[in-house]
């Protein structure tokens, strides 16, 4: 009998396998993001989304240019935007692929864990902040951990399980067009793909990796096309002003990354750290001991088991690619939310590990503390219900006090993209045009870093315009990163209204007689 049709006999006995059982993880992810999804504002990468893929025409014409990325998610959507262009059913595909990938979730962590251990696993996967965060964006993420986990998946049963087999041609073809949809998908899921080879290789399974390396030569034939684009997308994304690279901050960033997924506190850290971000580096701290000491007593177990091997050379290869994009492109393009290709396979890697050697009751308390973590990361992930920028009560209040003739300037530009899903007045937004054109141009929170593009927001502003409406974002919070739009602001207007919302505040400027 091979391992698959074992894992099958075991599954079909287990209590755990019912299908209301293993749909209840996915049940429970539904109710818990659902209402983050309908309840909560758009936010400028979500208007930037909203704005590529307003008709299915417009996201094959721009996608590529304007997001930078790889286009198949923007043409999906723009493709379901012609149903109906709502903000909720925009965000309704990736509530629908973060419940899907709960439920894949539970078969790819059962090939590492026991049926319980998987089952306790994937009701935490279910509730983790990142995969409620990903369930209420307008953006790829939640596509790319489920695509992600497909990817493991069905590599499991083609290669890994093949062993000196001859791999059926059905698996063959099915994992390279999964490998071609995800390469034209997200980029960062190359990484994967990288990581699988390598878990075949630390698995000793010599046959199945020289069958999956061709197999990947047929995917990087069918990516071919892509490659130029690719390579223009990674020009313009590295000629913005970016501060030194390091080995040590590269670490830093990937070890911020993993701490998020193993113990989320706040998705986007402030600038103060919070006491329990600091209570979590010393239970992290804590749990890598532990890790060691269990490395240490079971490594024959360990170095034995070709699972663990596999998992460990697939997390360690994505891991090190997401060090390497850091040093090729900053610490930009290397944010936890770019990272969603590492969250399903660490999070499996590291229960794998820890249960190895803890006690039942010990298991309890870490679920226990996790849950405490998970609960206070998305309360403080959505203040008030609340996305950055706070754009839908920014448009109310605007409605409720403008008046005609006082034009409604945004800075930066892109955050015109929120503004626009939300404001229905009367008044013009300003600027209407180069949305995507513009990046830091010096250090954050000096006059310089945002120079060029305040000289053409300003130029945006009609001069007869007696009264307008200033928005201003929290990079004007940083330094005098704002320093040359509030000195012509200060030279040119009186501020007769002033409001504060979460991360943008709104002014009503009347032009000095």
């Amino acid at each position: 009998m091979t391992d698959d049709e074992r894992n099958n006999v075991e599954i079909r006995s287990d209590p755990l396998s019912g299908f209301w059982i293993t749909a209840i993880p996915s049940i429970l992810h539904f109710f818990l993001a659902g209402p983050f999804v309908y309840l909560t504002n758009v936010w400028a990468d979500e208007g930037s989304t909203l704005y590529t893929t307003s008709s299915f025409g417009h996201a094959i014409r721009f996608a590529l240019a304007d997001e930078k990325q790889a286009p198949l998610y923007f043409w999906i959507l723009g493709l379901w935007r012609e149903i109906d262009g709502s903000i909720f059913y925009a965000r309704l595909p990736s509530l629908i692929f973060s419940v899907v990938a709960v439920r894949v979730f539970l078969s790819v962590a059962r090939k590492f864990l026991t049926s319980q251990q998987a089952y306790v696993l994937t009701l935490l996967f279910a509730a983790h902040p990142f995969l409620v965060w990903a369930s209420a964006e307008i953006r790829v993420y939640s596509l790319v951990i489920l695509l992600s986990l497909l990817l493991i998946l069905v590599w499991h049963r083609a290669y890994f399980e093949s062993g000196d087999k001859r791999i059926p041609r059905s698996q063959t073809y099915l994992f390279l067009g999964l490998a071609v949809f995800s390469l034209y998908t997200n980029y960062y899921l190359g990484f994967v793909l990288a990581g699988l080879f390598a878990a075949l290789l630390a698995a000793g399974k010599g046959r199945s990796a020289i069958a999956y390396f061709f197999n990947m030569i047929a995917a990087g034939v069918a990516f071919a096309p892509l490659l130029l684009t690719v390579r223009a997308q990674f020009a313009a994304n590295t000629v913005a002003f970016q501060t030194p690279r390091s080995i040590i901050e590269g670490l830093r960033i990937l070890w911020n990354t993993v701490l998020t997924f193993a113990l989320p506190t706040e998705m986007f850290p402030a600038e103060e750290i919070s006491t329990i971000s600091i209570a979590r580096v010393w239970i992290a701290r804590f749990v890598i001991i532990v890790l060691i000491v269990l490395i240490f007593r079971k490594r024959r177990e360990i170095v034995s088991d070709e699972r663990l091997r596999a998992l460990t050379a697939l997390v360690a290869t994505i891991g090190l690619l997401f060090f390497v994009a850091y040093l090729a492109l900053g610490e930009v393009y290397v944010a936890s939310r770019h990272a969603s290709v590492l969250f399903a396979p660490f999070l499996i890697l590291l229960t794998t590990l820890l249960w190895r050697g803890v006690p039942k009751l010990a298991v309890a308390a870490v679920a226990l503390t996790v849950l405490a973590f998970y609960s206070y990361s998305i309360f403080a992930m959505y203040p008030w219900l609340t996305k950055r920028g706070d754009w839908r009560r920014v448009a109310e209040f605007v409605e409720e006090s403008e008046r005609p003739g006082q034009p409604i300037v945004v800075f930066t530009t892109f955050d015109v993209l929120a503004l626009r899903a939300h404001y229905h007045g009367v008044n013009p937004i300003l600027p209407d045009e180069k949305f995507f054109d513009w990046e830091i141009e010096a250090p954050a929170g000096t006059p310089d870093a945002w120079r060029r593009q305040t000289g053409f927001i300003v130029s945006e502003i009609p001069p007869d315009a007696r009264e307008i409406w200033l928005l201003t974002n929290e990079k004007c919070e940083i330094g005098e990163s704002c320093a040359p739009l509030e000195k012509f602001v200060g030279e040119n207007y009186t501020v007769v209204e002033e409001h504060k919302f979460y991360l943008e505040k709104a002014r009503l400027l009347r032009k000095k007689e």
